[in-house]
């Protein structure tokens, strides 16, 4: 993260580079890092920005007014039913995040090319609470980051899990579920066994011919994230149980059920499909089981002994899935 040295008649801007799942975005903020409270989970996804490859999306913030003209306007492409809606006006993609406990009204306004190579983001300087600080919000605030991000995986660069994620040198695990289901309680008896990357969000892309699984900076109750991926082993579909227990799922089966786990780009047709493609072909490549666990040290032992005949190296990639790059 850089700061440009401010001349006498401009605003000090800084930027920096985010590298999230092998995906380069580039912020520009109009203000000096150090007047903005950038989560520090962010801060832990920070790259090189120069000297290295083209970004994926470039994103200029400022902070103050919002572009109220495109409030509203448009198509309605898609409503999370939470705090965002997604619009498209004039060929460009707007995000509008929206205050409930100010009676809706609106915080931040994304506009994105529809390649998704640049984009613009507004916030206010009080951000979702309008409440005083010292700091000015962080413009890739849950959800926005979260929600740019499956716009660009649903492009045919992967797709993000509800799930936990571990690296037991070298062999990636994936523990999947809903809220409820066990993923921070997994990540917390992983915790000093293995390399945890996250207990909420998880990224699966084919690189490299390979089936790689990545932390995200969007996590749960476990605030340890990691920006690294491994090779994808193993799928669980979690479940609590008295004891360990574990059985085999289709590849059809793990399929379904694992994008009722997922964050699919519901707005995007072609997204869609290509989103089917890709859980078939990760499902075909990456055994999956339903594993019922009890919240002890216990399963650790339990999982590695269910994948030691397999090589520690991850599924090998096809790349049948149409629109799937294998490297980026």
């Amino acid at each position: 993260m850089t700061d440009t040295a401010p001349g006498d008649a401009m605003r000090s801007v800084a930027s920096m580079r985010l590298e999230i799942a092998g995906l380069a975005i580039d912020v520009e903020v109009d203000r000096p890092t150090a007047d903005i409270g950038f989560d520090p989970a962010h801060r832990r996804f920070l790259a090189p920005a120069s000297g290295v490859a083209a970004p994926d999306l470039v994103l200029r913030c400022t902070f103050g007014a919002l572009p109220i003209d495109l409030i509203g306007n448009g198509e309605l492409v898609f409503d999370s039913g939470g705090l965002w809606t997604l619009r498209r006006v004039d060929g460009r993609l707007v995000f509008v995040l929206r205050a409930p406990e100010r009676r809706n009204a609106p915080y931040r306004v994304a506009i994105l090319d529809e390649d998704l190579s640049q984009g613009q983001i507004a916030s206010t300087t009080g951000g979702r609470m309008d409440a005083p600080s010292a700091l000015l919000p962080d413009p890739l605030e849950y959800p926005l980051g979260e929600a740019i991000l499956v716009c660009l995986l649903a492009r045919g660069f992967g797709l993000m899990i509800h799930g936990c994620g571990v690296d037991d040198g070298g062999r990636g695990y994936l523990f999947a579920g809903q809220s409820g289901h066990g993923k921070t309680t997994m990540a917390r008896l992983w915790q000093g066994e293995a390399r945890v990357l996250n207990d909420d969000r998880i990224v699966l892309r084919a690189r490299d011919e390979r089936l790689v699984m990545y932390g995200t900076p969007w996590h749960g109750d476990h605030p340890e994230v990691d920006s690294g991926g491994v090779p994808l082993e193993r799928i669980f579909l979690l479940s609590h149980a008295p004891s360990n227990g574990m059985v085999a799922v289709r590849p059809s089966d793990a399929a379904s059920r694992l994008l009722a786990r997922s964050f699919p780009p519901l707005w995007s047709a072609q997204g869609m499909s290509r989103t089917l493609e890709f859980l078939a072909e990760v499902t075909s490549l990456a055994p999956c089981a339903s594993l019922g666990f009890a919240p002890t040290k216990d399963v650790v032992g339990f999982v590695r002994d269910s994948g030691r005949a397999r090589p520690a190296c991850g599924p090998r990639w096809s790349g049948s899935a149409r629109g799937f790059p294998t490297a980026r």
